[in-house]
């Protein structure tokens, strides 16, 4: 499950999450591990869009080049939940009522998938532990296929509030994501770096594998909203 979401060079995210997955998976094998889990990212489907893609995909590889027993492995979505640090900046602006989306002729089009934390960890329980994956690629989700508009609409539910989506011209954005690529690889400071954006332009990142009896989504975000209000 360890993995990097961020590096100041393509070299460095392949050390772990290339190099690291591939040399935990060949010790897996060599003690005769019956099955192995590689919690990997949606984005891996994609390379070519980022560094961090790229590293998911190649963790990929080499886990199954790695490792000869029962392989599982789950590309999440986009993971949200108490406690977690990448997606509170959204959570802070949407309690203010707003909801920063990148922008461009077709933002309203774009989909993706949601995980809750907490029905990722259950259903990796109840279906990679005990074997349900063996052998697949599947991608667990608590919604299917969010539109930036349906997801505003939801965390407002959630809330209590009226949000509205907040498209940023993508000239803007993207001057702020090459500022931050630079700092990023300079002083390891920044989230938001070209490749990044290039993930949120995607147009599609939706998902079939739907969790059973997950977290009904608006409540999901609530609980998550209530958690950044106490910190």
């Amino acid at each position: 499950m360890a993995g990097l979401i961020k590096a100041r060079t393509e070299a460095e995210m392949m050390s772990v999450n290339r190099d690291d997955a591939g040399q935990l998976a060949a010790a897996a094998s060599a003690a005769n591990v019956e099955r192995f889990v590689l919690l990997s990212s949606q984005t891996a489907a994609q390379p070519q869009l980022s560094d961090y893609a790229k590293s998911k995909h190649a963790g990929e590889e080499a886990v199954k080049a790695a490792y000869k027993g029962k392989l599982a492995i789950i590309r999440a979505p986009a993971v949200f939940g108490p406690g977690d640090k990448a997606t509170k900046p959204f959570f802070d602006f949407i309690a203010k009522g707003r909801l920063p989306v990148a922008g461009g002729a077709r933002w309203k089009d774009r989909k993706m998938a949601m995980v809750f934390v907490n029905d990722l960890v259950n259903d990796t329980i109840e279906k990679a532990i005990t074997g349900s994956y063996d052998n697949k690629v599947v991608m667990p989700c608590t919604v299917s296929a969010l539109t930036w508009e349906a997801f505003a609409s939801n965390a407002g539910q959630a809330l209590g509030i009226a949000v509205k989506p907040m498209p940023i011209p993508l000239p803007l954005i993207k001057s702020i994501a090459a500022v931050t690529s630079v700092s990023s690889r300079l002083f390891g400071v920044g989230h938001l770096t070209l490749g990044k954006l290039k993930e949120f332009l995607y147009e599609d990142w939706s998902s079939q594998d739907v969790i059973q009896n997950a977290t009904p989504f608006v409540e999901a975000l609530r609980i998550t909203g209530a958690s950044y209000k106490k910190e």
